[in-house]
């Protein structure tokens, strides 16, 4: 079982300088004696502390791993966040659904309305050059008629 103890600053700083005295007054008799005889580098002993770690959470897979969060975050904040990703789900599902209903309007708006009103104004437009090539038609045989 875990117990909890508060620790207030001066207590941390009292015990900082105790650390700091003592290690002055062993250092000022022992000078060099850890230092100079140790055998591994700082980059030996730094991958030493990383081979430390890859041992430990081998067998736990990502799914294992993110399950266990849910023993960290405390209920009340765990169904806050779930209330919000609903709300924010139900909302996603409510826009998407609305364009596509917007979607289905405008699409069948031009199918029915628009589609046959472009197709009688190409219709009008064939009409016109049909009527203008008449008359060109009819300019040239009544030259070539009064020509004559």
């Amino acid at each position: 079982m875990v117990r909890l103890e508060e620790v207030t600053l001066e207590e941390v700083d009292e015990k900082k300088s105790f650390m700091d005295e003592e290690e002055e007054l062993s250092g000022s008799e022992e000078e060099g004696s850890e230092g100079d005889y140790s055998d591994l580098s700082e980059e030996d002993e730094d991958e030493d502390e990383y081979d430390d770690d890859d041992d430990e959470g081998d067998d736990e897979t990502l799914l294992e791993r993110i399950s266990a969060l849910r023993d960290i975050i405390p209920p009340a904040r765990r169904a806050a966040i779930a209330n919000r990703w609903s709300t924010l789900y139900g909302g996603g599902a409510w826009m998407v659904s609305m364009v596509g209903k917007t979607a289905w309007v405008v699409a069948t708006t031009a199918l029915v309305l628009v589609i046959p009103l472009q197709i009688e104004a190409q219709k009008e437009l064939m009409m016109k050059e049909y009527d203008e090539e008449l008359k060109a038609q009819q300019a040239g045989a009544s030259k070539m008629a009064g020509g004559v």
